[in-house]
């Protein structure tokens, strides 16, 4: 079977404390990017794709995510709690 291949994320300082002001972790953000998220869509922001997604941590703290992809890197730029309601879709859209 083939492997998957490795999902890296671009972090830095800047980033980093923009999450620690929403009181999410890189490892929470990289938990709901990578455990099974929901795709919301893309605007154009700066010049660049900036996409939006939803998914839950470990602990199934919901969190919304946006990220750029940049030079192969996912980029987190920040996160938050996700509102109930996408969390209900969530759960929603799995037992469908």
């Amino acid at each position: 079977m083939p492997k998957e291949p490795e999902i890296e994320f671009d972090w830095d300082e800047h980033n980093e404390q923009h999450l620690k002001r929403h009181g999410i972790s890189p490892e929470e953000f990289e938990e709901a990017f990578l455990i099974d998220p929901e795709f919301m869509g893309v605007e154009e922001v700066k010049g660049e794709e900036r996409n939006y997604a939803y998914g839950p941590t470990k602990n199934w703290r919901m969190l919304v995510l946006a990220y750029i992809y940049r030079e192969g890197l996912i980029r987190p730029v920040t996160a938050w709690d996700a509102p109930k309601s996408l969390a209900e879709e969530w759960f929603r859209i799995r037992r469908s």
